[in-house]
């Protein structure tokens, strides 16, 4: 096995690759499509284990209720099931759960707050030495070179 901090590729797959950046790609890329398939719990330990900082926050069970909605959504037609009910705390009845437009926006300002929330720490974490304007405004190439570190950390698990 070929190892990379703590990614491995065996030797069968190694030639599958033309350059060892297609194979820096290729296991970054494992590694993100891991935690998208994951659920909310993984994306928190994984942000506590490889980047030291918690993503939890005072509206976490808010957080966590619209991400088990948005699974019972795809996978039960919006009714709780056991996951739903033991990870949220649920105690109503087990019918169609509504979705209205004020729980869609409170949803998205959720996100929103957790993504802007979760750039600013990948930021401090990747990159102390630019200059970070405001959460509005943040200059494309301190994304791009944010991008850059943190493809870096992950092949090497060094800041």
């Amino acid at each position: 096995m070929l190892k990379m901090s703590d990614k491995t590729i065996s030797l069968g797959n190694l030639v599958d690759f033309a350059t060892i950046t297609e194979m820096r790609k290729a296991l970054i890329e494992r590694e993100i499509s891991g935690l998208t398939r994951g659920g909310i719990e993984d994306f928190q330990a994984y942000f506590k284990s490889k980047m030291q900082f918690d993503i939890e926050a005072e509206d976490w069970n808010d957080f966590t209720e619209f991400f088990f909605r948005r699974n019972l959504l795809v996978h039960n037609d919006l009714v709780p099931d056991d996951e739903y009910v033991k990870k949220t705390m649920y105690q109503g009845d087990r019918i169609r759960l509504p979705i209205t437009d004020e729980y869609l926006d409170t949803g998205f300002r959720l996100f929103e707050n957790y993504a802007e929330s979760i750039t600013k720490q990948l930021h401090l974490k990747f990159c102390k030495d630019l200059a970070f304007v405001s959460t509005d405004l943040v200059i494309k190439y301190e994304l791009s070179e944010l991008q850059s570190r943190i493809r870096d950390f992950v092949d090497t698990g060094k800041v």
